[in-house]
């Protein structure tokens, strides 16, 4: 599953994978409001509970059926992207053997870095499509570089 570790790698692997899918699935769930008087409740506190990181603007949010997702489109992104950037390690880090540098870091960040710059020094509208993809880009590039990371964080405890 992830290179060069063994069972407790694994375990720790397994634990982050569900921990940012639960994550991504809170995300999802104030779209789905309306099922339910207990989903609406629910979708209420989740809301609450992202409201520190994000401004969930409802203009800058994905909806689905018509209801916004619990954060913006950029935030949606980074944190689908670091979902993403951790089930990809396991493929990607079998075809290049060294860790991944700051570089790819960098170059993951430009896009996320020229859309700011886009909306807020030349005050041009993104879309939320470019919002989400610069996001999701940032997002699987820091999932793909921190895992290792996480890793050996277990690795120096356990010591």
């Amino acid at each position: 599953m992830v290179r060069n570790t063994g069972p407790m790698h694994r375990h720790i692997y397994i634990i982050l994978l569900a921990a940012v899918t639960f994550w991504c699935l809170l995300i999802l769930l104030p779209a789905f409001s309306d099922i339910s008087l207990f989903f609406h409740h629910c979708s209420a506190l989740i809301n609450l509970f992202f409201s520190p990181v994000c401004h969930q603007q409802a203009e800058r949010t994905f909806h689905i059926c018509n209801h916004p997702m619990a954060v913006c489109a950029r935030c949606s992104g980074i944190y689908f992207g670091f979902l993403g950037g951790l089930i990809l390690y396991p493929l990607l880090s079998r075809l290049f053997k060294s860790r991944p540098g700051r570089w790819l870091f960098i170059a993951g960040c430009i896009p996320t870095i020229a859309d700011i710059i886009w909306e807020r020094i030349l005050r041009l509208s993104s879309s939320n499509t470019i919002r989400g993809i610069s996001g999701l880009i940032l997002g699987m590039v820091c999932g793909y570089i921190l895992l290792p990371y996480i890793l050996e964080v277990f690795d120096y405890k356990k010591q």
